[in-house]
């Protein structure tokens, strides 16, 4: 599906309403959501970034066999809009008064202070070197994923744009059974089914890639017996469902609209659905993957 920031931004709206209507989300995650996740739409249409060169891409035989284009530490961004946007999302959470905005003030102390270099951060995220963020997260105990949600919603936007520029490297509606990201080689998101014969898709959790995966495989391990696949719902949750593996023992969320006047949007469809991520823990299964703001 080709990206709209004003479509997008129009399904947001109407998302972020219905969410506080129901009222089982604080009004103010909610805004911080809302403000972050639209000028993240606004910012990727704005990214200046250039292709992989043909050097960095994985070779068209490399690539069947299930390599990612591109290796994720050499993922292209836009440093200059990355730091932009750091400054401005981290000037969001410093004026709240709970455990996000005293992490912010700390890391906003590092920052002007020279001790967070924002290359070595947008490196770490890069690399998906957790070991990095470990340190600043032992300061801010209340708030342990303030740094790495600033610095994932920071590049995002450009990653996301520099992974579109691909989009003729890899047909998009060939079913991918490998387990990870066809462009970056991370793992999925969220999951969603479309069309009438519920073609199954997912969405990477770091380029925001949507590809076609087999509908009757685990999404990460790949299993395919039928008898260690499964998925339950809630009935609060309607529209989304938790399709999990008992062989990996991991779950990943899907989202199935066809039948409601609604469009996916993962990073929304993620929060709304959060109520299935404590059923699907409570039933012994776990996700690989944090949520779309690196929480």
């Amino acid at each position: 599906m080709s990206f709209s920031a004003d479509l997008d931004l129009k399904r947001l709206s109407k998302r972020i309403e219905t969410l506080k209507k129901r009222g089982d989300i604080p009004n103010d995650l909610l805004e911080l959501v809302d403000a972050v996740f639209r000028r993240q739409l606004i910012a990727r249409g704005e990214a200046k970034v250039n292709a992989p060169s043909e050097e960095q891409l994985t070779s068209e035989g490399q690539h069947a066999q299930g390599a990612p284009l591109v290796e994720r530490e050499q993922f292209p961004y836009d440093r200059i809009q990355a730091e932009a946007l750091f400054k401005e999302f981290l000037a969001l959470i410093t004026v709240r008064e709970d455990g996000l905005g005293k992490a912010g003030q700390l890391i906003e102390q590092d920052l002007n202070s020279d001790n967070l270099d924002l290359d070595i951060a947008f490196a770490a995220h890069l690399s998906g070197d957790e070991s990095y963020f470990e340190a600043m997260a032992e300061k801010t105990p209340e708030a342990p994923r303030t740094l790495p949600f600033l610095v994932q919603a920071s590049l995002s936007p450009s990653i996301g744009a520099a992974a579109a520029l691909l989009d003729d490297k890899h047909d998009s509606q060939m079913v991918w059974s490998h387990g990870h990201c066809p462009i970056c080689a991370s793992l999925p998101l969220m999951g969603e089914l479309r069309e009438k014969s519920g073609f199954r898709y997912v969405n990477c959790s770091f380029c925001s890639t949507s590809y076609r995966v087999p509908r009757m495989a685990c999404a990460f391990c790949g299993e395919t017996d039928a008898q260690k696949l499964a998925y339950f719902s809630a009935d609060d949750e309607t529209g989304y469902r938790v399709e999990v593996c008992e062989s990996c023992k991991m779950y990943i969320k899907s989202a199935d609209f066809r039948e409601l006047d609604k469009a996916a949007l993962p990073l929304i469809d993620d929060l709304e659905s959060l109520s299935l991520d404590i059923l699907a823990g409570n039933e012994g299964y776990s996700r690989p993957t944090l949520s779309g703001l690196g929480f």
